[in-house]
């Protein structure tokens, strides 16, 4: 469904080129569920907005994004219109900045539909897009405006105007953020179903391993802008390689842990135009040796363990 191969970005700025994404490759299934987690400015929504090229800033500095066998990255603004919410659609991080506040919830969600299915674009179409994400009265909550609805109201909105046109790929950029718990639970469990119902493959972007653990086929582990780890779920997540990834399964709160302080990872993300020499992550990783602040290691295959890929030096893991 999804190739990402080498994928370089950056952004013009007036110190220079400075590159926000650095030789990512990645791949999504069909009908899977691939997470996308690390911290906040660590290159995941650029990643994941770079498929569709929705950045008009962004420098593509190399790689190839292959969408169905189709390179996203040589397509014209016409072509690509095309591809946008049919091939793949995006769910964003606040729903209340996601939909415009001068228009019906009818209204955004009849736009999608129009663009692509234009037979299909009716006040009918709208009710049933409302009413296949769980939103009680959709006949009525179709003519109201989103500060008419709550935050979980939104969010289901949101979702219904990314699933109307019927997305091969959707894009999860952080769906549960800004709702409650009760709420949070309700989403990812839309999510699963409308995976199953739609035949969907999902990129899950979020930093709640938590989350993932329940969701996803398969994680993808990203720091300052390059993948440290990736492969399958319970695999990563019951025996990490990376010290990163180990560093964020230890932050996590353990219902059957009698620890009363929670670890943390010391330091913050480097800035892009202050990246550390070798190991991007050496000067904040309590497993450092020697060696990794003389040279950048390779992402490469798990020596004992299949479909697991890891970027550290050997004596780190």
């Amino acid at each position: 469904m999804l190739q990402i191969e080498n994928l370089s970005l950056g952004f013009q700025t007036e110190e220079g080129l400075l590159r926000a994404v650095d030789d990512v490759s990645l791949t999504v299934e069909e009908g899977q569920i691939v997470s996308l987690v690390g911290e906040s400015g660590c290159g995941k929504s650029i990643t994941a907005q770079s498929i569709a090229r929705l950045i008009p800033s962004l420098r593509y500095l190399g790689g190839r994004i292959l969408l169905e066998g189709q390179n996203t990255l040589t397509l014209s603004r016409r072509e690509l219109r095309k591809i946008r919410g049919k091939g793949v659609s995006y769910i964003f991080q606040d729903p209340s900045l996601a939909l415009n506040p001068t228009l019906t919830i009818g209204t955004q969600i009849l736009e999608a539909l129009a663009l692509h299915q234009p037979q299909r674009a009716c006040r009918a179409e709208c009710v049933a897009a409302l009413s296949d994400v769980g939103i009680p009265s959709a006949e009525l909550r179709v003519d109201e405006y989103p500060h008419q609805l709550s935050g979980g109201m939104k969010q289901r909105a949101v979702i219904a105007m990314a699933l109307a046109s019927r997305p091969r790929l959707l894009v999860a950029d952080e769906p549960t953020t800004a709702l409650d718990v009760t709420i949070q639970a309700q989403i990812l469990q839309l999510l699963s179903e409308l995976r199953t119902a739609h035949k969907m493959s999902i990129l899950l972007i979020t930093h709640n391993l938590g989350i993932v653990s329940q969701m996803a086929d398969k994680v993808a582990v990203m720091y300052a802008g390059q993948l440290v780890e990736s492969g399958p779920v319970r695999q990563v997540l019951k025996t990490p390689a990376h010290p990163y990834t180990r560093a964020l399964l230890a932050s996590v709160p353990r219902l059957d842990s009698q620890c009363l302080r929670l670890s943390s990872i010391e330091g913050q993300v480097p800035p892009l135009h202050a990246m550390p020499e070798g190991c991007r992550f050496h000067p904040r990783c309590t497993e450092r040796h020697g060696g990794c602040a003389l040279g950048a290691p390779r992402l490469r295959a798990h020596p004992t363990l299949p479909g697991h890929q890891v970027r550290c030096f050997p004596s780190g893991l």
